[in-house]
């Protein structure tokens, strides 16, 4: 028997249906479905040594109580490293940091943690991206430096570290070959 072909007309797109298969369809699909082949045993993919891991990101909180044992004391590990040297205070004198969230004053207790490890000062922060990104005449960029948040500053000293890092590994064989073009046309010009 031959099936039987309606086209249904939906927004101006027309697609057959057949009628009269799904008998054999069900045949061919209990067919496929064979008891001989071996089904997944074991545990899921997740769960396996080597597979994606499936930890839980802990809380900011988790976090604070973990390292510091509680915000307060957070806050005095953050206001003891914020120096004079490192620190532009902006805070608001009357709330001070114990009203800042766990995230803030995590990220800034890592940002000042990693500034003093690796430069000591704000001031050679400062010097390490001027130097980075070869402006270390430039006093007017120098003071806008100044006037910048620590963490702002630490991102631009590490993105001018990896764009110079970057440089120095290209090479610079390019710029090489398109002077090398130019002479020989700048030598026909003047000959003509």
């Amino acid at each position: 028997m031959a099936p039987r072909v309606s086209l249904l007309k939906s927004s101006g797109y027309r697609r057959p249906r057949i009628y009269g298969q799904v008998s054999e369809i069900k045949k061919e699909s209990h067919l496929a479905c064979d008891d001989s082949l071996p089904l997944l045993e074991g545990p899921p993919p997740h769960a396996l040594p080597g597979g994606p891991e499936t930890k839980m990101k802990k809380t900011p909180l988790a976090l604070v109580k973990e390292r510091f044992e509680s915000k307060e004391k957070l806050a005095a590990a953050v206001e003891k490293l914020a120096t004079k040297e490192l620190w532009l205070d902006r805070t608001s004198s009357a709330k001070g940091l114990a009203r800042v969230s766990n995230t803030k004053l995590l990220h800034l207790h890592d940002v000042l943690a990693a500034v003093k490890k690796d430069f000591g000062s704000r001031d050679k922060l400062i010097g390490a991206i001027l130097e980075a990104e070869n402006r270390t005449k430039a006093a007017g960029y120098k003071s806008r430096l100044e006037s910048s948040p620590l963490p702002r500053l630490l991102d631009q000293q590490r993105a001018a570290a990896a764009r110079k890092a970057k440089a120095a590994a290209k090479p610079p064989a390019k710029k090489a070959a398109k002077k090398a073009a130019k002479k020989p046309a700048a030598a026909k010009t003047a000959s003509a």
